[in-house]
């Protein structure tokens, strides 16, 4: 099948001991389940480069080979934009539509995760970066013991796409693939075990009319058309990602 489920109950210990009577009968307690579902979509490009054009590049111009890295790269870009529209299901929102991102909203998400009694463990935070940026500003006007702190210095700092650092527990990370509403960004903070995903890979033959490279998740292959001195180079992923826990997330939606 293309669809995996993920069952949860709630085991753990989460259910307390009864205190009957000697010789008494102890009454069933139900088991309380659910469960969420993957499906695996395919996900595929598809780019073609003539002969001429490839032998008149310099080195590392414009290739086949250029072109297949360019999609592996593609792919893991593809793969954070699909996580991102699976985070803007949070059921929990905290910020303000059409305000700017401030460190109050990053607490609010923090303390939302502890009352929902997340394990401890790594904190994650996605921001897009205009949020990123007015969260920064906001950073600039903390007073007491926050302004004290080294993170808060380095948090300040000029931040690139990917990791930016950690506050407060939180390990805070800058994507361009955050929601965008076109009035809000959809960012969030989550804990593992918020999301899940299913991968795939064909079982189809390497070889044939082309060649092919199969990797864990993505398929590269190239295809010649003779008549027309073109090379092929198709990519094809199969994966889906799904939000497995609304108590281990919240979003942050703020003003883009």
């Amino acid at each position: 099948t293309d669809t995996g489920r993920v069952r949860f109950w709630e085991g753990g210990g989460s259910d307390t001991f009864s205190t009957p009577a000697e010789s008494g009968v102890v009454a069933e307690t139900a088991i309380t389940d659910s469960s969420v579902t993957v499906a695996v979509v395919r996900h595929g490009l598809v780019r073609n480069i003539g002969d001429l054009a490839d032998m008149t590049g310099s080195a590392g111009d414009i290739s086949p080979e250029s072109l297949a890295a360019d999609a592996v790269l593609g792919n893991e870009r593809t793969f954070t934009n699909d996580f991102m529209i699976a985070l803007a299901t949070a059921a929990t929102d905290v910020g303000t539509s059409g305000a700017d991102a401030t460190h109050d909203d990053f607490a609010d998400a923090l303390y939302t995760l502890e009352i929902a009694d997340n394990p401890s463990g790594p904190v994650f935070c996605a921001f897009a970066g205009r949020q990123l940026a007015d969260w920064q500003e906001s950073l600039r006007a903390e007073g007491g013991a926050l302004h004290l702190m080294p993170a808060v210095g380095e948090m300040l700092k000029f931040k690139g796409q990917g990791f930016s650092g950690e506050m407060l527990g939180v390990q805070v990370w800058k994507f361009s693939h955050v929601v965008d509403d076109s009035t809000d960004f959809q960012g969030g903070m989550w804990t593992p075990g918020a999301f899940g995903f299913k991968i795939g890979i064909p079982n189809a033959p390497l070889g044939g009319s082309g060649v092919a490279v199969r990797m864990d998740e993505l398929m590269i292959e190239y295809t010649r058309t003779a008549n027309q001195a073109l090379t092929e180079v198709a990519a094809n992923s199969w994966y889906g990602i799904s939000l497995l826990e609304q108590a281990r997330v919240v979003g942050i939606v703020t003003d883009n």
